[in-house]
């Protein structure tokens, strides 16, 4: 009995270490990805402080604040009006709600860049 009990014991010290080992090797990819994704896009569009950049399914603007800081060109967009009110609280951005019935409230050629990371 105490063999039983111990050995689970071990077997759910192993899985909590494990379960620890993933996300500690998650998150250094995320963040080297981001840092990636973030490189590729400035190098790539080459935005400067003017120009008007919209990120479609931004969800809380988490990821997309690693590669674009707030300002007021910069804006981020999503179906969930929750996760857009976390990401204008905690960051700032301008937010729009999507809706998949209408079209954006802009003109065509409004925005110079429009990115979508991570969207399904």
């Amino acid at each position: 009995m105490i063999y039983f009990i111990f050995e689970r014991h071990f077997q759910m010290y192993i899985f909590k270490y494990l379960f620890y080992l993933i996300i500690k090797i998650q998150s250094a990819y995320s963040k080297k990805a981001r840092r990636w994704r973030g490189e590729l896009f400035h190098k790539t569009l080459r935005p400067d402080s003017d120009n008007k950049i919209l990120d479609i399914g931004s969800g809380t603007g988490e990821y997309f604040h690693w590669i674009v800081k707030p300002n007021k060109n910069v804006y981020i967009s999503d179906i969930n009006l929750q996760l857009l009110s976390i990401a204008k609280n905690r960051f700032g951005y301008n937010t729009i709600k999507l809706d998949a019935s209408k079209t954006l409230p802009f003109r065509d050629k409004y925005f110079d860049n429009s990115v979508l990371f991570l969207t399904y």
